[in-house]
């Protein structure tokens, strides 16, 4: 807040800044002015209708309050706004809840480290993620089907069924032979 009353009295004292010198501005011109007319009131009669006007030093310090008051009135506005926007600033985090967060966190590695021992993944920790418990389980189960399919994908295969020549021999056997039991029995023992 006292950052903030700084600031607001640096705004204070550059916009009154700024006003002095306008008003400097404005009383230079107006003394340029006077020049002027006293220049042309010397080359031509005097009017009765004065061309430039001159102000009294009661004016000047009129003008000056009611510029200083305009300014306040905006720095009163300004501070309402600041206020208003300060609710939707975030609020620091006290020490015991940046310890809860970091205690939150460290239960969750352990559930993580325990989830990946059940599935015996423990040594694949970095390719499992999630952030809740429920996420990081169905990582676990995804990862365990990719590694059941590539075990199946790079184990033996056979080229063809080793007892499917022996079944169609038992058949052709029976066949030849003419025993249809035999025959009805290969068939049968056929998947």
């Amino acid at each position: 807040m006292e950052n903030e009353e700084k600031q607001t009295e640096e705004v204070i004292d550059q916009k009154q800044e700024e006003q002095g010198k306008q008003e400097e501005q404005k009383q230079e011109e107006t003394q340029e002015q006077g020049k002027v007319e006293d220049k042309k009131e010397e080359e031509q009669p005097p009017s009765d209708e004065a061309k430039g006007k001159t102000f009294t030093e009661e004016e000047v310090n009129t003008l000056v309050q009611d510029g200083k008051q305009e300014l306040l009135s905006e720095i009163e506005q300004l501070k309402a706004q600041i206020k208003e926007l300060e609710q939707y600033k975030p609020v620091d985090k006290t020490p015991d809840q940046l310890q809860i967060e970091k205690d939150r966190a460290e239960i969750f590695s352990e559930k993580v480290d325990l989830a990946l021992q059940k599935s015996e993944l423990s040594d694949f920790k970095q390719f499992i993620s999630g952030s809740t418990i429920e996420e990081v389980n169905a990582s676990i189960d995804a990862f365990k089907k990719l590694l059941n399919q590539r075990d199946l994908n790079n184990g033996y295969q056979p080229e063809g069924d080793a007892n499917a020549g022996k079944k169609a021999d038992a058949y052709e056997t029976a066949k030849k032979n003419g025993d249809y039991k035999g025959m009805f029995g290969a068939l049968l023992s056929r998947k």
